[in-house]
């Protein structure tokens, strides 16, 4: 929020990482930006940095930066004072978190001199430090959900699945998808035949043709469901088909992968930090960005300190598709790019080396990895609040 009438600009003194800056920005939005960069990063940095900012609803973007030579403090002092006399009137703040150690100088000198702010992001303990003037109150803590998030790059979220729909309660939902995270092929198997056999509109009842035999283990995990409620009147064939009935719609998006989408939701939420706090300040599931084209799916996102996990989620047989690493990426670049963690996650298993599907989940991999996105299989599905707790603070692909 603004303190002000006045013209807020944002000068960011760069030469490192530009995430702490960009978080700077979301957590404080300015209206206008502009950039000393030193020469050495210059071709790394500007591209990148300015892709992203340009995706920021209502900022104004100078696509020019001040070129320095990182041990000149003299031409640093300069460009500051040129940039800033750009403005006159409004309310001035320097950035200096990945400044070199003589343009951050630079930067505190003129800061001083003519009684503007200076900040450092402090992206690790989500805290703006203010460097300048000197004031009883330095740090800001950086708290954001992800409608403010979102709504800073222009868009806006709708929800596409509501648990509370469901016919069973939170908790016997809650139970249910912990017993198919741990399921593992025999949960496949078994969800792979209600989503194929179970699709249709509102109540209604499953004849044993439309299903094919299942297997022991397969007919256990639907056990357990019919236990919980989600699909009733379960009955077997002599020939291993089964029979059942879905009560509501809601109740078979769920069981066709809402399930883990959920599972990942609650994992999320048990994530503590080192002062058993939630590390998650907000969690969200079945969202979708409204855009010109197709609709934006967000199955998980995640926000803490102000930097944001993507994660989706396939529950089918055949997750391990290159579609849906580029659905993924799709999303993230409409809410930061590289600036989010983006995370894939699936109740299918890796398969072994030596089996006819590992050369095609290889190369899945190697795509995932250029697209900067983090593989979670099945047999890690326990491990999965570790995981994004990792990921948050120690991100696999490091936010840009």
């Amino acid at each position: 929020m603004k303190k002000n009438t006045k013209s807020q600009v944002r000068i960011l003194v760069m030469g490192g990482r530009f995430t702490p800056h960009l978080l700077g920005i979301v957590a404080e939005p300015p209206d206008i930006v502009e950039m000393i960069i030193s020469k050495d990063t210059l071709e790394r940095l500007l591209e990148p940095a300015l892709n992203t900012l340009k995706a920021i609803s209502s900022l104004q973007v100078f696509d020019t930066p001040e070129i320095i030579d990182a041990y000149d403090i003299r031409k640093a002092r300069e460009a500051c004072r040129k940039v800033a006399g750009r403005h006159p009137g409004a309310e001035i703040t320097f950035d200096a978190t990945s400044a070199p150690k003589i343009p951050g100088y630079a930067a505190m000198d003129i800061a001083r001199e003519l009684n503007y702010r200076l900040i450092y992001v402090d992206s690790s303990n989500g805290k703006i430090i203010t460097l300048a003037p000197v004031t009883e109150e330095t740090d800001t803590n950086i708290q954001i959900d992800l409608q403010e998030y979102v709504r800073c790059f222009g868009r806006r979220l709708e929800q596409t699945f509501d648990p509370q729909k469901l016919s069973v309660t939170l908790k016997s939902a809650a139970e249910t998808s912990t017993f198919l995270a741990g399921g593992n092929r025999a949960a496949v198997e078994a969800l792979e035949i209600l989503r194929i056999s179970g699709q249709g509109k509102g109540k209604r009842t499953i004849p044993f043709k439309k299903t094919k035999p299942v297997s022991q283990s397969a007919l256990s995990v639907l056990q357990h469901i019919a236990e919980s409620g989600l699909i009733l009147n379960l009955k077997q064939a002599e020939d291993g088909r089964v029979s059942y009935t879905i009560e509501k719609e809601h109740d078979y998006k769920f069981l066709e992968g809402d399930w883990l989408e959920f599972y990942t939701y609650l994992q999320a939420q048990t994530c503590k930090n080192e002062n058993k706090i939630p590390l998650f300040n907000d969690v969200n599931m079945s969202v979708e960005i409204p855009s010109n084209g197709a609709r934006k799916e967000i199955d998980v996102a995640c926000m803490t300190r102000g930097q944001l996990l993507l994660i989706s989620c396939k529950a089918g047989a055949k997750p391990f598709r290159t579609e849906y690493l580029d659905e993924l990426r799709a999303v993230s670049d409409l809410v930061g790019g590289d600036f989010a963690t983006r995370i894939f996650v699936t109740s299918s298993s890796s398969p072994a080396e030596k089996s006819n599907f590992y050369k095609d989940y290889f190369k899945f991999l190697q795509q995932a990895n250029d697209r900067k996105i983090n593989v979670v299989t099945g047999e890690k599905l326990i491990q999965l609040g570790a995981i994004l707790k990792k990921e948050a603070a120690d991100p696999t692909y490091k936010r840009v």
